[in-house]
C-alpha cells in the first residue's frame, strides 16, 4: 500500500497538542562577565604590546598579524582595536576562553602552525 500525502488535509488537521501546554525552561548556562567599552579599552591597554614573531592571524577578524598587536593574558595574540571590540561583548579569550580578569596563572600558548607547501 503505497503512501500519498494530501496538503490540503494536513492543513486542516485537527492539533494534536493540547490546549495547554506546560514549559519548563532550565538553563546551565554560566553567568558571563562582560566589560563596558571603557573597561575594555583600559583592559586592552594594560596588556603588552608585542611584534609576532611569526605570521598569525587574528582570530577576532581572521587577517593577519603583521605589525605590532596585544597579547593576552593567556599569550594570545590580537589587533587592539579586535580584542577591545571583543572585550566588550565577552570577558574571555577568543581562542582558549581565558577569562582576562581573572587571577589565573598563564599558560605556555603553542605557536601557529606553519603551512607546508
Amino acid at each position: 500500500m503505497a503512501y500519498s500525502f494530501d496538503l490540503d488535509d494536513a492543513l486542516t488537521m485537527d492539533d494534536p497538542t493540547p490546549d495547554t501546554v506546560e514549559i519548563i525552561v532550565t538553563s546551565n548556562a554560566k553567568e558571563v562577565e562582560v566589560l563596558s567599552a571603557e573597561e575594555a579599552h583600559e583592559k586592552v591597554s594594560g596588556m603588552p604590546t608585542v611584534v609576532p614573531s611569526s605570521s598569525g592571524v587574528c582570530t577576532v577578524c581572521m587577517e593577519s598579524l603583521q605589525s605590532t598587536c596585544k597579547e593576552a593574558p593567556c599569550g594570545h595574540l590580537y589587533h587592539a582595536d579586535c580584542i577591545t571590540q571583543w572585550l566588550s561583548f565577552r570577558n574571555s579569550c577568543p581562542t582558549c576562553r581565558f577569562n582576562v580578569s581573572g587571577h589565573q596563572k598563564k599558560v605556555p600558548v603553542s605557536p601557529p602552525v606553519t603551512k607546508l607547501e
